[in-house]
């Protein structure tokens, strides 16, 4: 192995017994082996495994899990993802019986509020207090989010200037003074009023809009409820 020390090659060699001694017996007791050996023949050299990636405290739980066959864990693109996702790498272990393994997906269970974890999060808590009827609401509010604000200008003012640099000042009053994050609340509640009649009784509309979109700390969301108790 040209370019390797005998220090890393004896590593490597330590590396691959141990893989084979615990993490692939270990994968052999998943209870999702039998299924994932009927997709298609398990590697020795390449067991399911838990990656742990390490964040600030949420709700009790400082780790998050990457689920995956060992070299899978360990491809740049997936270290890469999981530090800017879900937190700092620490190591990888032999997979727990308590944890799913898809049989060709790589699995998550994410803690981190990291990127977008704190979005889903506050989503989460969000499904949770209230009723099932207004619950789609949330990933309709999510995709209403994603428009871009000159979708809004009136498509006569676009043929007019077209081929032009947009100038601010050139541009509708109303548009100039409203965020885009405002146009596309006022868009939402326009289009699903019918849908969104009688959430008041649990949460304000702009509470709503704010919480299912992603804008507060989940620990916050229950303090957007119009229907909490507070004790003095």
């Amino acid at each position: 192995m040209p370019g390797l020390t005998p220090e890393a090659i004896s590593r490597a060699s330590q590396a691959a017994q141990t893989i084979q001694d615990v993490y692939w017996p270990a994968w052999q007791s998943h209870p999702d082996f039998a299924a994932a050996s009927r997709w298609c023949e398990q590697d020795p050299n390449d067991p399911a495994a838990v990656a742990l990636y390490r964040h600030e405290p949420f709700h009790g739980h400082r780790y998050s899990y990457m689920i995956a066959p060992v070299f899978d864990l360990l491809a740049p693109a997936q270290l890469t993802w999981g530090e800017k996702t879900l937190g700092e790498f620490v190591c990888i272990l032999p997979i727990r019986d308590d944890l799913p393994v898809h049989p060709t997906r790589i699995g998550y269970i994410r803690w981190s509020l990291k990127g977008a974890g704190k979005a889903f999060r506050a989503r989460q808590v969000l499904r949770e207090m209230l009723p099932a009827k207004y619950r789609p609401l949330i990933s309709l509010a999510r995709s209403f989010a994603r428009t871009p604000k000159s979708a809004y200008l009136p498509i006569e003012w676009k043929l007019a200037h077209r081929g032009q640099v947009w100038r601010q000042s050139e541009m509708p009053e109303w548009y100039r003074y409203k965020t885009r994050d405002r146009l596309n609340f006022e868009s939402f509640c326009e289009k699903y009023r019918e849908r969104l009649a009688g959430i008041e009784a649990h949460i304000g509309r702009e509470s709503f809009w704010i919480c299912a979109t992603g804008q507060i700390h989940p620990d916050d969301v229950f303090k957007h409820l119009t229907y909490q108790l507070q004790i003095w």
